[in-house]
């Protein structure tokens, strides 16, 4: 479906697209988006008629990003440099936000939240693969990255 290098770039903790459809002709936006991998199968599922916009805080990963896009040839994705917290899109814009692994790194999740709630579209749908803490996180980072496989 994508080129060996692009999917090598990816990066994300599970599958988004596995909590709900996503129909040809939406507006998606990837939140998060790394190297563009979700942007990019989002891209394919929702057709020309559709489009993406894959958002990250990293200038260096928005790059990677664009270099990936030229090696699939899509043109209904656009990438941005945005913070999650702080969405530059009018409200009602997206069909269906997702999210690889990202909202857990976002510090004001009800910034974050309450941005994706006014983008989305009324009976929009969030779709996020994540990672939580099922107890309490230690406060030591020498501990903490000793118990990071456990």
């Amino acid at each position: 479906m994508v080129p060996d290098t692009v999917a090598s770039a990816y990066c994300g903790v599970g599958n988004p697209f596995s909590l709900g459809k996503i129909n040809q002709g939406e507006r998606i936006l990837d939140i998060g988006c790394g190297a563009g991998v979700d942007t990019i199968l989002a891209a394919i599922i929702v057709g020309s008629k559709g489009s993406v916009v894959g958002v990250d805080i990293v200038p260096e990963i928005i790059v990677r990003a664009e270099s990936n896009l030229q090696m699939v040839g899509l043109d209904n994705i656009n990438f941005q440099k945005v913070s999650g917290q702080n969405l530059p899109f009018s409200d009602d814009t997206f069909d269906v936000v997702i999210s690889n692994g990202v909202i857990n790194l976002i510090p004001d999740k009800e910034a974050a939240m309450s941005e994706i709630i006014r983008v989305l579209k009324p009976a929009g749908r969030l779709m996020v693969a994540d990672q939580i803490a099922a107890r309490s996180v230690q406060t030591d980072i020498k501990a903490r990255l000793a118990n990071w496989f456990q």
